[in-house]
C-alpha cells in the first residue's frame, strides 16, 4: 500500500468520525505531495464544505475536476457548494450534469428537487422528488419533502398523508417527520392519532418548543385545556419569546373565561411585537369582557389600521353593542359586514344570537340553517340549531341535527347529552338513559347527565340507581337543587304501610337537614322537583309541603308581580290558565269545557303551556283560548313570558304532577293565584292564594289540610263533556279478558295502589272464586313487578293468578273495558276522577270508601251530586262485602245501574260550574283591587 493510499484512508476515517480538522490536515499533506490527486482533492472539498466554507470547497472541487475526477458525486457536491453560496443557476447546472453522467444518482435528483422548490418551480420539484423515490424507495427525506410540497400544488393533496406515514416508517426516530405527520393527521380530524405523533416528536426532541406548541393546540381542541396550558408553559420556559406559544396560551385562557390571564398573555405578546394583528384583536375581545368598551373599540380600530379584515372589525364592534343590549345598532353593523361577504358565517351566527335575545327562535333557526350550509363540519352551529328546534318543539329536526353532530364527532358530549334530553322529552326513557350514559362515558364528571339518569330512574321506581347518580352528580358539582332531588326520592310503589311511615320520616329529616344548612333552591332559576308520590300515602301532606316551601323560595334577584290587579278600559279581567297537561290527559278533559264556556265579555283567557301539543285536545285549547302562549321549558324565559301577559289572575288547574309548574307556583307571577284539584293536594306554596274545591267532597274541617284559602263551590268545579264511546264496544276476547267470571275492574294508575288495597283484592278473590281483578299495566314495567311481589306475599298462588294486568288501552278500548265491568273498585286514599265520570256515564257501579282527605272523596262527591249513595261504604270490610254482593247479585247491581243512568246527566256540561268559576274570579280580583 502506497503512502498516498494510507493518508487517504486515514483522512476518510477522521472524516467519518467527525474529526474534520484532522481530516483536513491529513489531506493537506497528501495534496502537498500529490497536487493532482483527484480523489484527495474531491474529499478535501467535501471536508471543507462541511465546515461551512463553500468558496474554499469549490476551488478543490474544480481542481479535482481538472485532474480528471469527473463523477456524478463530484458534480453533485459542486451543486451543493453553489447552493450554499446562493448560486442557484450554477447549482442546477452541476446537479443536472451529475444526472447526465448517472441517471440513477439519487442525491442529485433529490437536491435538484430542493432547488426547483426554492425557486418556485413546483412541478419540476415534484418530478425530482418522485424520481428520487422511484430510484430509492427508502429515501425518507424525499418522502417527507414531497409531502410538504404537494399541498402547494392544486389537486395533489391526497398523497400527503401516505408519504408522511412512509417517511416515519423509514425513519421513526426523526422528530421532524413525526411532527409533520401529526399536523396532517390533525388537519384530517384524527386528533387522537395526531396527539400520539406530537408526543413522540417531543420524546425524540424534548427541548423543541415548536413541537410542544403543536401538541398543545391538539390537546386544547380535545378539551384537555389544562394539559395544553402545562405544555405551553414548558415551551415558553424554553423559548420565552415564542409568539405562537404566547398567543395560544392567551387563547386558551380566553376560551375558558379567564379573561384577566388571557389579557396578560396578549399584553406580553404585544410587548414583543406591537403590531401582532391577532394579538390586538384578541386583547380587544378581552377588554370587551371587562366591559371596557371604549378601550375595546380603540383596539379593534387599531387592528383594522394594521390590515385586519374590515368585516371582522365590524362584527366585533357589533358584539360590543350586543353586550350593551344595543341590538339595533349591532344588527346594523352585522348587516354591513354581511354586505361585504354574504357568506360570512360568524356574522350570521351573531345575527342568530340577536334573534335568540329577541326570543325569535324561528328567525334564529332560519339563520342557523344558512350557517350550517357554509360550515358543513361545524358541530357547535348544529348544536345551537338543535337547541333552537327543541325550543320550537320540532323534535324530528332536532334529532336530525344532533345525529349530524354525532356523525361528525361521536365523542361530542354536548350532543349526546342533548340527545338524551330529546328522548326524555318524548318519553323514551330507555334511549334517554343510553345517551346520558354515553355522555358520562366521555365525561365521567358530567353532573347534569348523572342527575338526569337519576330523575328518569326515580320515575321508573329504580330508586337505588337514582340515589347512586344523584350522589355522583353532587360529587361532580355540588348543587342545592340536586341535593333537594336526592332528598325527595319517593318510591312510586310502596312496599308496605311501614315503608310509608319510614319514607316520610326520612323525607322530613332531609328537609330539616337542608334548612339547618341554609341550603335553599330558587325556583326563578331552576326547576324544582315535586313530591308527587307523597299524595298516595293516605296521610296529611300539608306539614311536609309547607316545610318544602321553606326550602324552595325566590332568589333575591326575583321581582314579584304586583298584588293589585289593574282596572282595564275594556272591563275584561285577564285570566291565565297554566299547565303542562292541556292535551289528551285527565287535566285536559277536566278543563276543556271551562275554557270554551267562560264568558268572553267579562274575561280574556290566556292558555300558558310548556309545549305545543299537537293531539286533538291540544289543538282544542289552542283554538279556544283568546291567546295561546308557548312558554317553553326554560325557567327564565318562561317567567318573563308569563309576567308579560299582564294577568289579573293565574290559575293552575293542577299542581304537583309536573315539576315545571310546581316550581313556578312558588313565585308570584300574577296579582292573584289559584289552584284546583287536578292533583287534589295542597300546593304548600305561600304564593298560591286560593284552592278551588266543592262542598260535595270536602269534610267540614277540610281547611286544615290546605295552605291556600279553601273555596268550596256548591257544584263540582268542572264542565265535563260526555265521554265518547265506540259505535260498537270491543268484546271481552278482543280486550284479553276472561270469557267467563265476574270482573272487578280497578283501572287506576298503579301508583295509586296503597297497601290497603291489597287486602281488598284479597278479600274479594277469597269470597268470589269466579272473580277476576282487572288492572292496567303501568307506564313502567317495574311497577307491575313490584305489585306482584306484594300480591304473592299476601295471597295464594291461585288467587294471585286472578289478578290480570291488561296492556295500556286507547280511549275506545278503555270505554269498552268499562262497559264489560261488573263492579268498579275505587282506590282508597286517592280515588278516581276522570275514570269516575267515564264509569258513571255508562252506569257502572263504583264501590268507594271515602277517607278524610279530599283526594279519596271525589267518587263520593259525584254520587252525592246525582243522589245515588248505595255504593259508598265506611270500612274496608264493607267495601269487600258490597263489591262481591254486586258482582253476584245481578238484580241489585242492575237496580243501581238504572239509578245511575237515570241521574247521570247532571254530571255533564254543567253550566253552574262555569258560573261559579266566573263569580270566583270576579270576587277575588275585586278583593285584590281593594287592598
Amino acid at each position: 500500500m502506497t503512502s498516498a493510499t494510507k493518508l487517504l484512508q486515514q483522512a476518510v476515517r477522521h472524516e467519518e468520525c467527525g474529526e474534520l480538522q484532522a481530516s483536513e490536515e491529513t489531506l493537506k499533506k497528501l495534496i502537498t505531495r500529490h497536487p493532482k490527486h483527484g480523489e484527495a482533492l474531491h474529499l478535501m472539498g467535501g471536508v471543507i464544505l462541511k465546515q461551512q466554507r463553500p468558496e474554499d470547497a469549490f476551488i478543490y472541487f474544480q481542481r479535482s475536476l481538472e485532474n480528471g475526477c469527473e463523477s456524478s458525486s463530484l458534480f453533485s457536491n459542486m451543486g451543493a457548494t453553489c447552493r450554499q453560496m446562493g448560486k442557484y443557476t450554477d447549482a442546477i447546472m452541476y446537479y443536472t450534469k451529475a444526472i447526465e453522467l448517472d441517471s440513477t444518482y439519487c442525491p442529485a435528483w433529490f437536491n435538484l428537487g430542493i432547488l426547483h422548490e426554492m425557486q418556485g418551480r413546483l412541478e419540476l420539484a415534484r418530478d425530482c422528488y418522485q424520481k428520487t423515490i422511484e430510484l430509492k424507495p427508502e429515501f425518507s427525506a424525499a418522502h417527507n419533502n414531497l409531502a410538504s410540497l404537494l399541498p402547494k400544488l392544486e389537486g395533489s393533496q391526497g398523497q400527503v398523508l401516505q408519504l408522511q406515514e412512509k417517511a416515519v416508517e423509514l425513519k421513526p426516530q426523526n422528530a421532524s417527520y413525526q411532527n409533520n405527520l401529526g399536523r396532517t393527521l390533525y388537519a384530517e380530524g384524527r386528533r387522537e392519532e395526531s396527539l400520539e405523533c406530537f408526543k413522540r416528536a417531543i420524546e425524540l426532541s424534548p427541548r423543541n418548543a415548536d413541537y410542544m406548541i403543536d401538541c398543545a393546540v391538539v390537546l386544547n381542541m380535545m378539551e384537555r385545556q389544562q394539559e395544553a396550558l402545562d405544555l405551553l408553559h414548558k415551551a415558553l420556559e424554553l423559548d420565552p419569546a415564542n409568539q405562537v406559544g404566547i398567543f395560544n396560551a392567551g387563547k386558551i385562557h380566553h376560551n375558558q373565561g379567564r379573561f384577566k390571564q388571557a389579557a396578560e398573555f396578549f399584553y406580553k405578546l404585544l410587548e414583543i411585537n406591537s403590531n401582532h394583528v391577532q394579538g390586538i384583536l384578541n386583547l380587544a375581545k378581552c377588554e370587551r369582557e371587562f366591559r371596557n368598551f371604549a378601550e375595546s373599540g380603540k383596539l379593534f380600530k387599531q387592528y383594522q389600521e394594521l390590515g385586519g379584515d374590515e368585516k371582522v372589525t365590524l362584527l366585533n364592534l357589533a358584539f360590543n353593542d350586543i353586550y350593551q343590549d344595543k341590538l339595533e345598532s349591532a344588527e346594523d353593523l352585522i348587516n354591513r359586514s354581511l354586505a361585504m361577504d354574504p357568506k360570512y358565517a360568524e356574522a350570521l351566527e351573531a345575527l342568530a344570537q340577536i334573534r335568540r335575545k329577541q326570543q325569535d327562535f324561528a328567525g334564529e333557526r332560519d339563520i342557523l340553517r344558512q350557517v350550517c350550509m357554509f360550515k358543513p363540519k361545524d358541530e357547535n352551529c348544529r348544536l345551537l340549531l338543535a337547541n333552537c328546534h327543541s325550543r320550537l318543539d320540532e323534535s324530528k329536526s332536532c334529532l336530525d341535527r344532533l345525529m349530524q353532530v354525532i356523525n361528525l364527532n361521536d365523542k361530542n358530549v354536548k350532543a349526546w347529552f342533548m340527545l338524551g334530553n330529546l328522548w326524555g322529552q318524548n318519553d323514551d326513557n330507555t334511549e334517554a338513559i343510553k345517551c346520558y350514559r354515553k355522555a358520562i362515558e366521555l365525561c365521567p364528571d358530567h353532573a347534569a347527565a348523572h342527575s338526569n339518569i337519576a330523575e328518569l330512574s326515580r320515575g321508573s321506581g329504580d330508586l337505588e340507581t337514582a340515589r347512586k347518580h344523584f350522589e355522583l352528580s353532587l360529587q361532580a358539582k355540588y348543587d342545592p337543587s340536586t341535593r333537594l332531588k336526592l332528598s325527595v326520592l319517593l318510591p312510586p310503589i310502596i312496599k308496605s304501610r311501614e315503608d310509608i311511615l319510614e319514607t316520610r320520616r326520612v323525607l322530613e329529616q332531609n328537609f330539616d337537614d337542608m334548612i339547618r344548612d341554609n341550603c335553599f333552591v330558587h325556583p326563578d332559576q331552576v326547576v324544582t322537583p315535586t313530591l308527587f308520590y307523597l299524595a298516595y300515602h293516605g296521610m296529611n301532606d300539608r306539614p311536609l309541603l309547607e316545610k318544602y316551601s321553606q326550602l324552595v323560595k325566590p332568589s333575591p334577584l326575583f321581582v314579584p308581580s304586583s298584588r293589585v290587579p289593574k282596572v282595564r278600559e275594556d272591563g275584561r279581567m285577564r285570566i291565565g290558565f297554566i299547565s303542562h297537561h292541556f292535551k289528551n290527559h285527565t287535566i285536559g278533559n277536566l278543563n276543556q269545557g271551562l275554557i270554551r264556556e267562560i264568558n268572553r265579555d267579562k274575561f280574556h283567557i290566556t292558555i300558558l303551556s310548556q309545549k305545543i301539543h299537537e293531539d286533538q285536545m291540544g289543538k282544542f285549547f289552542q283554538q279556544e283560548a283568546d291567546q295561546y302562549v308557548h312558554i317553553g321549558s326554560e325557567v327564565g324565559p318562561a317567567i318573563e313570558k308569563i309576567k308579560g301577559q299582564d294577568l289579573d289572575l293565574l290559575h293552575y288547574p293542577d299542581l304537583g304532577m309536573d315539576p315545571f309548574t310546581f316550581s313556578l307556583s312558588h313565585l308570584r307571577l300574577a296579582p292573584v293565584q289559584s289552584v284546583s284539584w287536578g292533583h287534589p293536594v295542597t300546593s304548600g306554596s305561600p304564593e298560591i292564594d286560593y284552592y278551588v274545591s266543592t262542598e260535595l267532597i270536602d269534610t267540614p274541617d277540610a281547611q286544615q289540610y290546605f295552605t291556600e284559602e279553601l273555596v268550596e263551590f256548591k257544584t263540582t268545579p268542572t264542565f265535563f263533556y260526555y265521554p265518547h264511546c265506540p259505535e260498537k264496544f270491543h268484546t271481552r276476547e278482543e280486550l284479553g279478558l276472561p270469557e267467563a267470571g265476574n270482573l272487578y275492574v280497578c283501572p287506576q294508575t298503579l301508583f295509586k295502589f296503597h297497601p290497603d288495597l291489597d287486602d281488598i283484592f284479597h278479600g274479594i278473590l277469597k269470597r268470589d272464586p269466579n272473580g277476576y281483578v282487572i288492572l292496567i299495566q303501568g307506564v313502567e314495567s317495574i311497577w307491575e313487578d313490584q305489585l306482584k311481589v306484594r300480591y304473592n306475599n299476601l295471597m295464594t298462588p291461585e288467587q294471585a293468578t286472578r289478578i290480570i294486568f291488561l296492556p295500556r288501552l286507547d280511549h275506545y278500548r278503555f270505554m269498552s273495558l268499562i262497559h264489560h265491568t261488573d263492579v268498579m273498585l275505587d282506590t282508597p286514599h286517592f280515588g278516581g276522577g276522570n275514570t269516575t265520570y267515564q264509569a258513571l256515564a255508562l252506569g257502572i257501579p263504583i264501590v268507594t270508601c271515602p277517607p278524610v282527605h279530599q283526594r279519596g272523596r271525589f267518587t263520593q262527591g259525584l254520587y252525592r251530586k246525582i243522589g245515588v249513595t248505595d255504593c259508598i261504604v265506611n270500612s274496608f270490610e264493607e267495601y269487600i262485602e258490597l263489591s262481591v254482593e254486586l258482582a253476584l247479585n245481578r238484580e241489585k247491581r242492575q237496580a243501581i245501574q238504572d239509578k245511575i243512568l237515570a241521574a247521570k246527566d247532571v254530571l255533564f256540561r254543567e253550566k253552574a260550574a262555569v258560573t261559579e268559576f266566573e263569580e270566583f274570579f270576579e270576587r277575588v280580583i275585586e278583593a285584590a283591587r281593594k287592598q
